[in-house]
């Protein structure tokens, strides 16, 4: 059974980007239990959830839906950002040992 260092250093920051981007920024948390992180999990719920809450209410009904959109995206650039710096920092991990 492969250990979390195993699983970020084997794991694909695009597609973990792309679902969360794409299909929904909650799919992050089931990415950021399987690699450990607390980061992987938090920062892209964060910043769409806040700059959501912010803009949100100056927004008619076409432009929540771009919005929404937009927060989705930027969200799973995020997820695919933060699970970029952990593969590389396991990757590194991996050549110590």
């Amino acid at each position: 059974m492969p250990n979390h260092l195993t699983r970020r250093r084997d794991c694909n920051p695009l597609v973990i980007g792309a679902l969360t981007g794409l299909v929904a920024p909650v799919l992050v948390l089931i990415y950021a239990i399987r690699l450990r992180s607390w980061l992987l999990g938090i920062i892209p719920l964060c910043i769409s959830g806040l700059v959501f809450a912010l803009v949100s209410d100056d927004l008619e009904n076409a432009q929540r839906k771009l919005a929404k959109y937009g927060l989705q995206l930027t969200s799973g650039a995020f997820a695919a950002g933060t699970a970029l710096v952990l593969k590389k920092e396991a990757m590194v991990d991996n050549k110590d040992n």
